[in-house]
């Protein structure tokens, strides 16, 4: 009779309406980007969890046409989760050997070796960081720890402290319990909208046309210097007139570009235009490669978007103890302008931060769950935050009218400390 009594109390204690304990995830992450990714792959690896899903509202993975920069201490994140992904990432990046800095009239103020060469200091292209993320997941499914489901666009959740999980609700009516809920889904959040709740993201002004294209497509059409040769490693930098457009190589035998202005769309009088033709007329009269890179890449390639940022917080849910099983990562948490290209970055180091501080918590204590949440938002928030006012002042500053000098004086510096530390 015990025994049975027993049994029925284990029963009762992991159903949840009709669910049961077997159903109940370890962590829900909300987000297929750099950082929800790196999140599920951190907590597998590092804290052994075995039900961790990925949840993210497209229907596919698709290239995106954008490039980020990755350095040592994205790099020296990624082995704590596996060498092999830190191998991977690193193979998939292309090193800057060169640097060229031209005016908008096309003269070349400086053209010289970049300081960045032979460095741990990569480009690679936004999508490949996301596919090598991706397959490193997929590969951790085999061994039942991870798994990614599209098309699952999260509505509203709820944390139930009674029965020790967070309730998601999906739009397609799914219905799913998990132990803890990280919001991974950048800065239009639907998590944050609930945990932080601090209105939509701040429009900073700017506007960024980007695009990807293969290399050798490139090499046909761009005839013109810094391009000719078809080597790797060649960087261009047009700024002036408070814009700027930039070219790299970006690994994998692909060319990316950006194009940054500061950019009303919504007074504009082309804000209904195709994404093609507002960059043409925002580089208008610019040297003739950004004509030549924007035509060839087309509306439907070209990634349009407005720069965007929030003003830093003191918790993201769980640190002011509103949520004791929800926080947030990436630039869900501390959505930073690009202009120190850390984004992937410190979202590698949110995850390495999130699974340090969840080891060997049991998930189906509340107030342990809790306090390593807390933890883990404490540290994060005390890098981050400053990081988040630099990276404003740092956008602010890359559309001043002597933004072409700053440039130089920086990249000539830059280069002559590196001269004098290596020889």
């Amino acid at each position: 009779m015990f025994l049975l009594l027993l049994s029925l109390a284990l029963i009762a204690s992991c159903v949840d309406g009709y669910k049961t304990c077997q159903d109940i995830l370890d962590v829900a992450i909300i987000g297929s980007g750099p950082g929800g990714l790196s999140a599920a792959r951190a907590l597998h690896h590092i804290t052994g969890l075995s039900k961790v899903v990925v949840y993210e509202r497209a229907s596919a993975f698709r290239p995106i046409g954008a490039a980020l920069g990755l350095n040592t201490l994205a790099y020296d994140t990624l082995k704590e989760f596996g060498m092999d992904l830190h191998d991977r990432v690193r193979s998939i990046g292309s090193n800057p050997q060169r640097h060229v800095l031209q005016r908008p009239s096309g003269e070349i103020i400086y053209d010289d070796e970049s300081f960045l060469a032979n460095t741990d200091f990569n480009w690679l292209a936004w999508y490949n960081l996301q596919t090598a993320l991706r397959v490193a997941a997929e590969g951790d499914a085999d061994t039942g720890g991870i798994s990614i489901q599209l098309n699952s666009k999260l509505v509203d959740f709820e944390e139930d402290e009674e029965a020790g999980i967070v309730r998601l609700h999906f739009d397609d009516g799914k219905v799913v319990h998990t132990r803890m809920l990280i919001g991974a889904d950048g800065y239009n959040s639907i998590v944050r909208g609930k945990t932080v709740d601090d209105g939509k993201p701040i429009f900073t002004g700017t506007m960024t046309w980007r695009g990807v294209m293969d290399r050798s497509h490139f090499n046909k059409i761009v005839k013109i210097e810094p391009f000719k040769s078809i080597g790797d490693g060649v960087n261009l930098s047009i700024v002036g007139d408070a814009k700027n457009f930039c070219v790299m190589d970006c690994g994998e035998g692909q060319i990316a570009w950006t194009g940054t202005a500061i950019y009303n769309n919504e007074n504009s009088a082309d804000k209904h235009a195709p994404a093609n033709i507002k960059a043409l007329n925002v580089f208008k009269n610019w040297p003739p490669i950004i004509e030549t890179l924007i035509e060839a890449t087309g509306a439907s390639a070209i990634v349009e978007s407005g720069v965007y940022d929030r003003e830093p917080v003191s918790s993201w849910g769980a640190l002011k103890g509103t949520f004791k099983r929800t926080t947030l990562l990436g630039d869900a948490a501390h959505p930073i302008r690009p202009s120190l290209g850390l984004g992937s970055t410190l979202a590698f180091q949110d995850s390495k931060c999130l699974a340090d501080n969840l080891s060997g918590v049991d998930l189906g204590n509340t107030e342990n769950v809790a306090n390593a949440l807390k933890l883990y938002e404490k540290e994060r928030i005390d890098v981050t935050t400053p990081l988040q006012k630099k990276a404003r002042q740092e956008g602010a500053n890359s559309h001043a009218e002597n933004r072409a000098e700053q440039m130089k004086a920086h990249l000539d510096a830059s280069l002559a400390t590196k001269k004098k530390t290596t020889h």
